[in-house]
């Protein structure tokens, strides 16, 4: 067995109105594409599930679960889980994400699949805290997978819905490489993650470009 993580509602339903109740197995056919019905989805841990949300079930004021997983299995390039088997366990605090969080993780996936050198810079120079505006990048050697990743990125850089670019920023970048998201994400969202169970918000969450000067 697996052990994964599962938004549901308040009301303890995922997509489509299905309902769940702790430590009851669901059962599906899992057959075809993971994100056609017939699968249970689930997410590779709490952090991802928070990134991903917003383009996925978008439910709001989600509540998180470990999850148990058997059965068949496919994956969407580390961004989500699809699973024949699942059943919820235990109840945790959803991580305090907020908007600078999801700027910073936009800007490192870029870096990870982006060759622009002009867009590097600036992604480079927000991360490190400081501002600058972006010219227009050549386009030159980009593929279009990066140009939309870059795109994405540069949209949530300037405040422009990072809860929805950043989220789509790390599915096109998915497509191009194969990308240790968890790490990224747990870089983005600071060291308290891995200390102290989202409980509390991290040093590179509110206005993280101001601790450069």
């Amino acid at each position: 067995m697996s052990k994964v993580y599962k938004l549901t509602t308040q009301e303890m339903t995922s997509h489509g109105g299905f309902e769940w109740k702790k430590g009851e197995w669901h059962i599906e056919p899992a057959i075809g594409q993971m994100c056609q019905d017939g699968w249970l989805h689930a997410y590779p841990h709490p952090l991802i599930a928070e990134f991903m949300n917003p383009i996925h079930a978008n439910i709001q004021e989600p509540r998180f679960w470990i999850a148990e997983a058997t059965g068949k299995y496919q994956e969407d390039g580390g961004l989500k889980l699809g699973f024949e088997g699942l059943r919820l366990v235990e109840e945790i605090i959803p991580p305090h994400i907020d908007q600078e969080h999801r700027i910073r993780m936009a800007l490192m996936v870029s870096l990870e699949v982006c060759g622009n050198i002009q867009w590097r810079s600036y992604a480079n120079t927000v991360i490190d805290g400081k501002q600058m505006k972006l010219s227009v990048p050549t386009n030159t050697g980009e593929t279009q997978e990066e140009r939309n990743v870059r795109m994405f990125a540069y949209q949530s850089s300037v405040y422009e819905n990072p809860w929805r670019h950043t989220a789509l920023a790390m599915q096109e970048a998915a497509k191009i490489k194969t990308i240790d998201f968890i790490d990224l994400a747990i870089q983005a969202y600071g060291k308290e993650w891995e200390d102290d169970l989202a409980r509390g918000r991290s040093i590179y969450g509110h206005a993280f470009r101001q601790r450069s000067k």
